[in-house]
C-alpha cells in the first residue's frame, strides 16, 4: 500500500532551526504565526469556552471522576492552527518546559502514530483524520491523569469537549464537543481580530515541531530524522 506524504526537509527554514526538520509533512510557507498577529491575550481569545465551562461545572458537568479517555489514542484527533501552537509554545518558553525531554516526546508522538504520513480517504475528508495519544496528557502530582496545559493556552478544540451529563466518567456518559460555544468563541476572535485566515491545522505535536523551526528560543540538539527506520532496514 502506498501512501501520500507532504514535501519534507524544507531547504529554506532548516537551517533556521538549528536542528533537523526532515520527516515533518507541511507547507512551512503557510505558517504564518507571530506575536504581532495574537492582538488578544489567550485567555481572551478562550473567554466564553472558559465561562461555559465554569458554569457546567458549577452544575456538575465536570471531568472529576473522567480517566481522560478524549486525551487518548481512543478518540483523539486535535488539530489546532497557527496561533494555538504558538500560544502553547510561548508559554513552554516562558515557563521553561521546552525542553529535549519534551521536544524528543513529540517527536516519538509523530512517529509512534504515524501523523507525518498522509493516508488518503475515501470519505468526506481529503486524508484520514489519525488518532493519537496527546503528549501533554500526564498524571498529576496529586491526582489522576489529565492534562498538563493550563487551560489560557489548551486548544480550543478541547475547551469546547466536556461532560453532557454530572458527574461523568468518560466517553461511555457520552462527552461532546460543544459546537455553539465553539462558534461564537470563533466568531469573537474574528471580530476582535484576534485570529487571522486559517491556512491548515495541524496534530498537536507537529505544529510545535514547526514552532521551533520558525522561532527558535532554544535550538535542541540535532536528533536527526524524526521517524528513523527500524535498525537494519533501507529508508524508503
Amino acid at each position: 500500500m502506498t501512501t501520500s506524504q507532504n514535501p519534507k526537509s524544507p531547504e529554506d527554514l532548516s537551517t533556521k532551526a538549528g536542528a533537523s526538520v526532515d520527516s515533518l509533512p507541511a507547507n512551512p510557507k503557510t505558517w504564518a504565526p507571530h506575536s504581532s498577529m495574537v492582538r488578544c491575550s489567550p485567555r481572551a481569545r478562550r473567554e466564553r469556552l472558559l465561562e461555559t465551562m465554569k458554569i457546567q461545572e458549577g452544575l456538575g458537568f465536570d471531568c472529576r471522576a473522567c480517566p481522560g479517555e478524549c486525551c487518548t489514542s481512543k478518540s483523539n484527533s486535535i488539530k489546532i492552527d497557527d496561533i494555538e501552537a504558538y500560544e502553547i509554545y510561548s508559554h513552554l518558553v516562558a515557563s521553561g518546559l521546552w525542553t529535549e525531554g519534551l521536544i524528543r516526546k513529540l517527536r516519538d508522538c509523530i512517529c509512534d502514530y504515524r501523523l507525518d504520513v498522509e493516508i488518503p480517504s475515501f470519505g468526506s475528508r481529503p486524508n484520514l483524520r489519525r488518532t493519537y495519544t496527546c503528549p501533554f496528557y500526564a498524571k498529576a502530582s496529586n491526582g489522576p491523569f489529565g492534562c498538563s496545559l493550563p487551560r489560557d493556552v489548551r486548544p480550543l478544540g478541547c475547551l469546547a469537549f466536556n461532560p453532557t451529563r454530572e458527574h461523568s466518567r468518560g466517553l461511555v456518559d457520552q462527552c461532546a464537543s460543544d459546537v455553539a460555544t465553539l462558534a461564537q468563541q470563533a466568531e469573537l476572535n474574528e471580530n476582535g481580530q484576534a485570529t487571522h485566515k486559517i491556512q491548515e491545522k495541524r496534530p498537536i505535536p507537529i505544529a510545535l515541531i514547526w514552532c521551533q523551526v520558525l522561532f527558535p528560543a532554544a535550538p535542541p540538539k540535532n536528533f536527526g530524522p524524526i521517524c528513523s527506520p527500524p535498525e537494519g532496514s533501507k529508508k524508503t
